[in-house]
């Protein structure tokens, strides 16, 4: 089955990441441009995909206020931002003028069908990891969420399985040619497991 991505990350790393990935500059000093890596994967004849991501940054700190805890990052065709950084962040103490910011953005989506109550519900978790303190400055923060949703109708003419959501909707779906489709797929759970990570770390020139 093929499922249009449904990623959602942090509001605040989100942000970062929509500032961070501007145009390339000419600029002989310029920072690297963003990179970007995508993959989809899926057996022939099993429904279902994984869809993988990812996303590589680099900032420059221009200054930094370590009473205020703000951050001001430059991108790599020279516009700023300023952020203040949470107390979750251990060693901002470390982090100096001049030093670069790598930001990894990764996102998953696995798509699977399962009988009908073969498997537990896992819902959602958040995740966040930092450097000890007096280590070099770095940081995970991982979102992982699953929708299960059950196959309601199949139409067999146009390839396409109808899913109902747990908050009620439904919505078609168009299901990879080389699945066979029957009309007993109808009950059938679909599950969608959704992860999101960004990893942050502060390289020393």
């Amino acid at each position: 089955m093929r499922i249009a991505p449904l990623f959602s990350f942090p509001a605040a790393a989100m942000a970062v990441l929509l500032w961070l990935s501007g145009c390339a500059s000419t600029a002989e000093d310029a920072l690297p441009e963003p990179s970007m890596q995508t993959e989809e994967i899926h057996n022939e004849g099993e429904p279902g995909s994984a869809q993988v991501r990812r996303l590589d940054l680099v900032a420059l700190v221009t200054s930094i206020n370590h009473d205020t805890r703000e951050v001001t990052l430059k991108n790599d065709v020279g516009e700023s931002t300023t952020l203040t950084v949470g107390p979750m962040v251990e060693n901002l103490d470390q982090v100096e003028k001049g030093d670069k910011v790598h930001v990894v953005f990764y996102e998953q989506m696995v798509v699977y069908a399962r009988p009908p109550g073969s498997g537990a519900d896992l819902g959602s978790a958040l995740l966040m990891e930092s450097a000890e303190k007096g280590q070099k400055p770095a940081g995970v923060i991982a979102e992982v969420d699953e929708i299960v949703a059950v196959v309601t109708a199949v139409d067999l003419e146009k390839h396409t399985a109808t899913l109902r959501f747990p908050d009620g909707s439904e919505e078609p779906f168009a299901v990879w040619p080389d699945v066979e489709l029957k009309e007993e797929h109808v009950g059938v759970e679909v599950v969608i497991q959704m992860t999101s990570a960004v990893g942050v770390k502060v390289d020393k020139i």
